[in-house]
């Protein structure tokens, strides 16, 4: 290969990784306390690689807390914004409930489909969601090298599985929450926004999970939105435990 010759995937991986981050805004901010107007600051694209204070802020679930100077009242102002785990291949895009079709058409749309192919051939996964805590989630998910497909089936089989021993009461909302000083999965329940048990998956769990899915054909497509619905599905479909 001469010096002129290019290898197709390596230029689509520079491009890829070439895409630089804007820089963080300042948004004016109300306070609906003192009516003070002070500044917040926004972060549209966020990058393990580039942005790591950012990213590090969204794991612990401050990204989008704002302190008024004034008064002291806490806020919490969530705003669309683009997370991207260079490291393990993986986009996801927080947008408003009722623009997620028009989101995903958007990035079907981009150079003619140009980007969606070129994350396909990279590997990369591209998932879009309009809660901040599925973001959240998310980029935990990814971080610790995991593939949520799996990790929404898991809680979605966990929370049919408690709710019907009584353990639950079947209104929960799960998320995975990291891992234990085990290696094992932590997925913790919420009810109404209050903490209410957790469950740990043992990565053998996992890996059954992960073999059942990819022979059921499940694991075949990366659909935008992964969620507990798409999970709900499934296990109508397919039991695992």
């Amino acid at each position: 290969m001469s010096a002129h010759d290019t290898d197709p995937v390596s230029d689509q991986r520079r491009i890829l990784e070439s895409i630089e981050m804007p820089e963080p805004a300042q948004s004016v901010i109300a306070c609906p306390s003192c009516g003070f107007e002070g500044q917040m600051t926004v972060w549209t694209a966020l990058s393990d690689a580039l942005t790591p204070g950012a990213v590090e802020r969204l794991i612990e679930g401050t990204l989008f807390d704002y302190t008024c100077p004034t008064c002291g009242e806490q806020v919490f102002s969530a705003y669309p914004c683009l997370y991207n785990d260079r490291e393990h291949k993986a986009m996801v895009r927080l947008t408003y409930a009722d623009q997620i079709a028009e989101a995903a058409d958007a990035i079907d749309g981009v150079d003619d489909g140009e980007f969606r192919r070129l994350g396909d051939a990279l590997g990369y996964r591209i998932r879009l969601t309009h809660q901040p805590d599925t973001l959240r989630e998310k980029a935990v998910i990814f971080r610790d090298g995991l593939d949520d497909r799996v990790m929404e089936y898991l809680k979605a089989s966990l929370v049919a599985a408690y709710a019907e021993d009584g353990s639950l009461s079947g209104d929960e909302v799960a998320y995975y929450w990291g891992l234990d000083d085990r290696d094992d999965m932590i997925v913790a329940f919420f009810d109404e926004g209050r903490s209410t048990d957790q469950a740990h998956i043992s990565r053998e769990a996992y890996d059954e999970a992960e073999e059942a899915l990819e022979a059921g054909g499940y694991l075949e497509e990366e659909p935008y939105v992964v969620d507990a619905d798409w999970a709900a599905d499934i296990l109508d479909e397919l039991t695992v435990f």
